[in-house]
């Protein structure tokens, strides 16, 4: 999941990099599909 978040929110100022990787990360966490996708199981 890491590198999903990482490889989108490249070239981004710091800012904008930190808000996008924390609600890519909140989306996936609390969605199961999204989750099993990416093998992260959820929180």
């Amino acid at each position: 999941m890491a590198r999903l978040v990482d490889d989108s929110v490249a070239g981004l100022p710091p800012a904008e990099q930190a808000e996008l990787r924390g609600m890519m990360e909140e989306l996936i966490a609390s969605d199961p599909y999204l989750s099993g996708l990416l093998g992260t199981g959820g929180r």
